[in-house]
């Protein structure tokens, strides 16, 4: 599990960024937590993140002259597609010091905020967030709500009281 773990974080949002080519999503995360759950040898989670790494872009660079990301300005990233590891920096600040490293917690918070927008990138983002939540590393569900924050994109909200007479 460590291994995974360590193979899982370094190739994770300081080595690739979130998309490649365009519009496609970085499913690393994905192929290593469901390998890893299938009992894949730490051999074989090495080699499966050295041949989808192959496409991979590398993670875009921080901008240090920029404000650092906080729970009041976190909202004005959404759906602009910059930032993502800010965001996920943010998020596992907020993991570890506001919410003591309960996950349940940074969910109950975050998630109600970024559920309506989740539709962008085919629904990504909270499948990226299921996998997080298999995943043994810590840092890949901040990763996930950086990617629903970095994607997000409403539809609108449907109000099932809209139409009652």
């Amino acid at each position: 599990m460590k291994l995974c773990c360590e193979v899982i974080e370094a190739t994770g949002r300081y080595r690739y960024h979130i998309k490649y080519e365009i519009y496609k999503i970085n499913h690393m995360l994905h192929v290593l937590v469901a390998q890893h759950q299938l009992g894949a040898s730490d051999n074989r989670l090495r080699e499966i993140a050295e041949t989808l790494s192959e496409k991979l872009e590398p993670a875009h660079t921080k901008d240090p002259s920029l404000e650092p990301i906080t729970h009041d300005t976190w909202q004005t990233l959404m759906g602009k597609q910059i930032r993502s590891i800010e965001l996920a920096e943010f998020f596992d600040k907020e993991l570890d010091d506001r919410f003591n490293g309960d996950k349940k917690a940074l969910l109950v918070e975050y998630l109600p905020q970024l559920i309506d927008g989740m539709s962008a990138i085919a629904t990504h983002g909270i499948i990226h967030l299921g996998y997080a939540l298999r995943s043994p590393s810590k840092q890949s569900i901040a990763d996930a709500l950086a990617l629903m924050v970095y994607s997000y994109k409403t539809l609108g909200h449907m109000n099932a009281n809209k139409h009652q007479v």
